[in-house]
């Protein structure tokens, strides 16, 4: 069963944290070279595994457009409340 996750972070480019998007309190690492596409920081991913090997993996780049825009906008409002709260 296909599962989507946010990679967390690529370690010493030698595996991805990769954090369940249903549970991001559950992180697994997978190696790099386990994971037949590329992939980087932020990328939403769907990954099937059977037992521990992957057997699928996919970037979903439509909901990682989506999640890099809302972290931005989330961004750009903390900086706009911020310049309002500042007094001069």
């Amino acid at each position: 069963m296909k599962k989507q996750y946010t990679v967390d972070e690529i370690v010493n480019k030698r595996y991805a944290v990769l954090l369940d998007r249903e549970d991001e309190s559950k992180k697994i690492d997978v190696a790099l070279k386990d994971i037949p596409v590329r992939i980087k920081e932020g990328d939403i991913v769907n990954i099937e595994f059977e037992g521990k090997k992957v057997v699928f993996t996919e970037v979903d780049f439509e909901a990682t457009k989506k999640a890099r825009e809302e972290v931005q906008s989330l961004i750009d409002d903390l900086k706009n409340n911020s310049s309002k709260n500042l007094k001069l």
